[in-house]
């Protein structure tokens, strides 16, 4: 397997950021897209980006996007 750009990676959690305060649902609809081999992106970091966010998106947007997050792993 050839190393993921750095820029890619990076574009995706810059998304993911994005996207937990105002929208769990879109989060909710992507996180597949954001844990797989074109990213690199692993669970941890996903969660981790989720729990920096809550600093700033508040605690109840980040419950839904650790509560999207805990539904897509599942189903994976």
């Amino acid at each position: 397997m050839s190393a993921i750009p750095s820029e890619r990676r990076t574009q995706a959690l810059a998304l993911l950021e994005w996207l937990e305060p105002g929208a769990p649902k879109r989060v909710a609809e992507n996180l597949d897209g954001f844990h797989d081999d074109t990213t690199g992106i692993t669970r941890e970091e996903i969660v981790e980006v989720v729990l920096q966010v809550a600093v700033y998106a508040g605690i109840p947007a980040s419950m839904n996007a650790i509560t999207a997050a805990k539904s897509a792993f599942t189903s994976v």
